[in-house]
């Protein structure tokens, strides 16, 4: 085992800090295959390397004779370029078997006395004068003839390698010794066969381009009167710490893919609703990607078994959108979406869940968003129901949690409102909300001392129908009345310099806090003191009206300091901000660095805007000529850097391109080192970065929504207009996704889609790779000793057939007032654009939902700039009826079917509520009196009993003076009956009869009786499949014995050539009992009856019979649910007694 011990920093004020990574390396099969090697005479160490020999440096490599004396013989055989990118797209780096020699030619041989006390220090073989630069197979054979073959580059040059986005390639020739760039010097990029695909010359800063169009780079090799150097592309010849199972290569991450669905939470057989815009990335922004472009989706279920797969095609302006339905018993919990292109993959997660919406909203709010620790708040609670009136005289709960915060110096390791799980429940209030559905109390929130708080307002808020609903409410208690920010206005000084530190005071809302008296002092922090000296007498001054400071201080030593800003506030308590300052002295002998790196890079700033330049910090503890790169998505610029250490500077100028940020990343190739590891090389290459951040503010669209009326009634139509322009103003052509969805589906799960400007036009890490030449050597007995024993095509357009303007038609307008139509998603329409406008209008029929729609659109443009809206549409009316009924009946329960009526018309108003049913049987129907004050409700039961089995509707109507509401709603009955089946078959020449009984106790709306006739054998067993295809089914087998005969009898009608008459349903019926299966396997890859039971060979072996001949019928089966179930089988077979079941599976 191979432990990379982490870098443990203690910073300042006495924090210990772990800067690093751990990396345990479990390599014991090496120890296995590398065995008969350490059992050599020589050796050149563990893991195969290709070591460069510097002819002006150390001229060596180090190699691993046995203990005591012995005569080593060296041999050098040459390899051209193509032959030795061939052998190294084979080459095994933990293989160490011998490297072939056979047919090549020996170029230099010479002999090598050692000495060995310890054989674990490496020895070193000295080449001669003589040896020629190039690439080399060098041998070592002891005088008992055994030994071990390496890859060695002789030559005095280094090469840095840098891959970018859409084939760019970038080379950096540097020489080793004399630390100088190595200009002309010809560059070629061979593939893997050998072939070369591109090359180049080093410019005048050492630096050659390349654009590989076609082709795959994999190794290059640079050439130049006589010297030699290489350097590969791939995981082995990493410069950044990548290894083998992650290779920072940009190359299949050149996409930015945003992808979101209508709603973030779903019910069982519901549809799906998606969208996504995809470009691709370039130094100039964004390109659109080709039509042809491989694309597809997946949806996994909370199960990770595959639902559905779709293919999808871009359009004119790089989007796509489509569909997929869920299933009838799906398994609950997290879903997640994928789309994947160009083999990038992009995913979105989902909920599925049996949900119930809620059918009003509470929220928490206080006078303020902060308070001061000893003053009281004033606490509001409201109810108010998605249509837009209140929840008057609802019961009442308040629970009221405190979080006490810690007093980081550093503010920034606290991010965010703590959970309730790390809270103590301080109190507990009881009311009542009022007729305008609000409750009022004050509290008086306490903080200990010289500590903020967070508190946490948890209402919950019952109605008359006893569902509750919560909501919560956040309130930051601070201690002191006003915050002070300290910063300098550069992260480092030079001692020469004036040091000025800006002070800002605020109120907690971000006002100004001015005329506040402030006190600087900047304090030595050594890690071994613990009394505070202060560098240079302390600065105060009192901030002006805006709140605003600046203090500088002189003849500030080099050092590492604390700095502190002191104040006092009205209640006489302590204002304290803290920072960090860094002052560097170029002249003296004794450097302090700012971090203990061989290698740092600082920015002067944390933002910039175009046209600004950014002057960099390079701390460094060797001195050479450095490249600076921009990078990103490719490499901007480079620029040669002269590094005299230990501090150089370098101004940047800001551009547009650089939006919305840059890495600025420096290498510098150093020689000699201070670890073993080090010495053994001719150099390594150092390297460091930092962010430019440039934000691109001008790329947002903003995007506007208007409605033709304040609010709506059910069914109405409703005309929205869309306007979108850009940063300036000025309108612009783009695609919209526009959505709207139910506002109580948010209450149930918040928004689950990325931020699209941020995806866009976010801060990113840069994916540019970077591969170096002296990466690569063999790891040495002193890091590795032996041991003693060593779904349906997409796009669609809309989410059912458009109208004239685009928009999909949800609902069929009904002449009768009945409200039946209800949604969760009122519209969908991935497919708008605007006109030369920016304008594009829609026309939404609404659904016959009262409640508040959230109006969600999406646009992008042609050039990638993006924005978003969210606005909101209200549906409402004055007399409103809401049945209370239960989710489903069993014929014969008796229950409550109820009715709150409610009345918002202004003024008192009575009348009378009725409820009708055909799938109920009422025992005190007719219609009950109802006297509704404004505002006020009534609820209204009948006794019902679930009559007959199937699903009926049950129409609940309320007649006022005022008004009048009927509201349909579909309610189930299951039958409390087992199914029962007698059938009989044979064949007729004459007529005949058959006699059965049926049962008195049989359920008469359920018993049917069919008879089918048949020409002929083969249509009659097509007719027997139809009848199990059309079955109702519930369980594991019953599910089953619907889907195999659906894939069977598909194959059948295929192979006789017969027309399918269910050729359409199939494909959804196997869907949808795909879906099922998935649902029902166990987490041990087994089948029961149901999910909850025990599994069992039996029914897992049905299962996946039934499966496997789906897929031969040609239908898609996740495989990994198919492994799974084979797993379980051949883990219980062997231990299953009953030998009918051993013969069935």
């Amino acid at each position: 085992m191979n432990r990379e011990q982490p870098e443990v920093r203690r910073y300042p004020v006495g924090r210990w800090m772990v800067m690093g990574l751990l990396v345990i390396l479990f390599i014991t099969g090496i120890y296995n295959s590398l065995a008969a090697q350490w059992e050599q005479a020589v050796n050149f160490g563990v893991g195969r390397g290709v070591q460069l020999v510097d002819p002006d440096g150390m001229n060596r490599m180090p190699v691993w004779p046995l203990q005591g004396e012995s005569t080593v013989n060296f041999t050098l055989y040459p390899l051209t370029p193509a032959d030795f990118a061939r052998r190294m797209a084979t080459y095994e780096p933990y293989n160490n078997a011998a490297i072939a020699t056979t047919g090549l030619t020996a170029a230099t041989t010479w002999q090598q006395n050692f000495t060995v006390s310890d054989w674990y220090e490496p020895q070193y073989a000295r080449f001669p004068a003589s040896v020629a630069g190039g690439i080399y197979v060098i041998k070592a054979e002891s005088s008992q003839g055994d030994g071990d073959t390496e890859y060695v580059v002789v030559g005095r040059n280094a090469l840095l390698l840098k891959r970018g986005a859409g084939g760019q390639f970038v080379a950096w020739a540097v020489n080793l010794q004399g630390q100088s760039v190595t200009t002309t010097m010809d560059i070629t990029l061979y593939d893997r066969q050998g072939t070369p695909v591109a090359s180049s010359a080093t410019n005048d800063k050492g630096v050659a381009h390349f654009a590989v169009t076609s082709g795959e780079p994999f190794m290059a090799v640079a050439q130049k009167e006589g010297d030699t150097t290489v350097a590969g592309l791939d995981w082995q010849w990493s410069s950044d710490g990548s290894y083998w199972w992650w290779d920072n290569n940009s190359k299949n991450n050149d996409q930015t893919i945003y992808l979101y669905t209508d709603r973030p939470i779903y019910r069982p057989n519901q549809t799906i609703y998606y969208q996504a815009f995809v470009r691709q990335r370039t130094l100039d922004g964004y390109a659109q990607l080709a039509a042809s472009t491989p694309i597809s989706l997946t949806l996994r279920d909370a199960r990770a078994n595959v639902v559905a797969t779709h293919a999808a095609t871009l359009d004119a302006f790089g989007t796509l959108h489509g569909e997929m339905t869920i299933g009838d018993a799906p398994p609950l919990g997290w879903w997640t979406l994928s789309l994947t292109v160009n083999g990038q993959t992009q995913s979105q997660q989902l909920r599925v869940e049996e949900y119930r919406k809620p059918e009003y909203e509470v929220t928490v709010r206080s006078d303020g968003a902060q308070v001061i620790a000893g003053d009281s708040v004033q606490l509001t609670v409201a109810a108010d129901y998605y249509f837009g009136q209140p929840v008057a005289n609802a019961a009442l709960k308040l629970k009221i949690y405190r979080y006490t915060l810690p007093r980081y110096d550093w503010y920034w390791w606290y991010d965010g409102i703590p959970s309730l799980y790390s809270a103590e429940l301080v109190d507990e209030l009881t009311g009542t909300t009022d007729a305008n559905g609000q409750w009022r109390t004050s509290y008086q929130p306490e903080a200990t001392d010289q500590y903020d708080a967070h508190y946490t307002f948890t209402a919950e808020v019952t109605d008359d129908r006893g569902l509750p609903v919560s909501g919560t409410h956040q309130l930051q208690v601070h201690w002191n009345s006003f915050a002070m920010q300290l910063s300098p206005t550069k992260w480092g000084y030079q001692s020469t310099e004036a040091i000025s530190f800006d002070i800002a005071t605020r109120n907690h809302d971000g006002s100004a806090a001015g005329g506040k008296a402030v006190t600087v002092r900047i304090i030595h922090d050594y890690w071994d003191e613990t009394a505070e000296r202060e560098a240079v007498p302390p600065q105060s001054g009192t901030t002006d009206a805006q709140g605003n400071l600046r203090l500088t201080f002189t003849n500030v030593p080099q050092g590492w300091y604390r700095v502190e800003a002191t104040s006092t506030d009205s209640r006489n308590r302590q204002v304290l901000a803290q920072n960090y300052l860094w002052v560097f002295d170029p002249a003296a002998s004794d450097w302090y660095y700012f971090n203990n790196d061989a290698l740092s890079i600082l920015a002067d700033k944390e933002h910039y805007a175009p046209g600004d330049t950014a002057e960099l910090l390079i701390q460094s503890k060797s001195n050479g000529v450095a490249l600076l790169t921009l990078e990103r998505d490719g490499i901007y610029r480079e620029e040669i850097v002269p590094i005299q250490g230990p501090v150089t500077t370098v101004r940047v100028p800001i551009t547009d391109e650089l939006a919305p940020n840059v890495t600025a990343r420096v290498h510098l190739f150093q020689t000699g080192g201070t670890t073993e590891w080090e010495r053994r090389r001719e150099g390594h290459l150092l390297m460091a970065a930092t962010d430019l951040i440039v934000p691109a503010t001008d790329r947002q669209l903003s995007v506007t929504v208007s409605a033709d009326a304040a609010q709506y009634r059910p069914g109405d139509n409703a005309q929205l207009t869309l306007q979108v322009k850009d940063a300036l103003g000025n309108p612009v052509q783009a695609r919209l996704g526009l959505a709207l969805v139910d506002e109580a589906i948010y209450a149930l799960q918040d928004d689950l889609s990325a931020d699209l400007f941020t995806t866009f036009w976010g801060t990113r890490n840069s994916t540019v790779a970077t591969y170096d030449s002296l990466v690569r050597q063999p790891w040495g007995y002193s890091a590795l000793a032996p041991t003693d024993g060593l779904g349906t095509a997409t796009p669609a357009p809309t989410a059912n057939p458009p109208t004239d303007d685009g928009a999909p038609e949800l609902r069929s307008n009904d002449a009768t007032a009945v409200r039946r139509n209800f949604a969760d998603t009122a519209y969908w329409n991935a497919t708008l654009t605007t006109d030369a406008n920016g304008v594009v209008r829609v026309n939404v029929s609404l659904p016959d939902n009262l409640t508040t729609w959230r109006i969600v659109g999406k646009a992008i443009a042609l050039d990638a700039q993006v924005g978003t809206v969210q606005d909101k549409l209200l549906v409402t009316q004055e007399i409103i009826a809401r049945p209370a009924l239960p989710r489903f009946g069993v014929v014969g329960d008796r229950f409550l079917a109820g009715t709150v009526a409610q009345n918002f018309a202004g003024s008192a108003t009575a009348g009378s509520a009725t409820v009708e049913s055909d799938a109920l049987v009422l025992l005190d129907s007719g219609p009950k009196r109802v006297n509704l004050p404004n505002g006020g409700s009534t609820a209204v039961n009948w006794t019902a009993v679930a009559a007959q089995s199937g699903t009926g509707l049950v129409t609940t109507t309320l007649e006022t003076e005022a008004g009048n509401d009927t509201v349909a709603l579909p309610f189930p009955v299951k039958p409390f009956a087992v199914p029962d089946r007698w059938l009989a078959s044979g064949q007729v020449s004459q007529v005949i009869s058959k006699s059965f009984t049926v049962p008195l106790n049989a359920v008469t709306e359920a018993t049917t009786l069919e008879v089918r006739l048949s020409p002929s054998l083969a249509l009659g067993v097509l007719d027997g499949l139809d009848e199990l295809i059309d079955y109702p089914y519930g369980c594991v087998e019953q599910t089953m014995s619907r889907l195999l005969p659906s894939a069977v009898a598909t194959k059948a009608y295929s192979d006789l050539g017969i027309p399918n008459p269910k050729a359409d349903e199939v494909p959804d019926i196997v869907a949808q009992g795909l879906q099922k299966i998935y649902g029902f396997q166990h987490n041990d890859g087994s089948w029961g009856w149901f999910y909850d039971d025990d599994g069992g060979a039996f029914l897992t072996a049905y299962v996946l019979f039934g499966l496997i001949s789906v897929e031969e019928a040609g239908y898609t089966v996740d495989s990994a649910v198919i492994d799974r179930g084979f797993a379980y089988i051949d883990n219980t077979l062997p231990t299953t007694d009953d030998p009918g079941i051993r013969a069935f599976v």
